[in-house]
């Protein structure tokens, strides 16, 4: 369940930047008509795509070390579970395997009469 949306947070992600390109791409070809003001819109483009990379490296970190943790967060888990499963075995040794029903003491004085 958290892989799916994982996934699908990630394809949503890449929707967008994908979508993000493909406006820069535009914005370059308009500014290329007219060349004398192209290099400081090139380099504001250069700077946009360069902070673009820098979230998809960061994502793709934080992918990579949020799927290392999975396998030891499991381990923690089974080694708790058996930890738990230990002690209410111990304790159930303690436990009286039959309880007798209690007999109270007005019942028995109402049958008297």
């Amino acid at each position: 369940m958290e892989a799916e949306q994982a996934g699908a947070s990630l394809d949503s992600l890449i929707a967008v930047f994908n979508s993000r390109i493909s406006e820069l791409q535009e914005l370059v070809i308009a500014r290329n008509m007219y060349p004398a003001s192209s290099v400081t819109d090139l380099t504001a483009v250069e700077a946009a795509v360069k902070a673009m990379e820098l979230q998809v490296q960061a994502i793709k970190h934080r992918v990579r070390d949020e799927t290392l943790a999975i396998p030891k967060a499991k381990v923690k888990l089974i080694d708790a579970s058996l930890k738990q499963q230990r002690k209410l075995k111990d304790m159930s040794v303690y436990a009286p395997t039959h309880v007798p029903e209690r007999v109270s003491m007005l019942n028995l004085d109402t049958n008297r009469w």
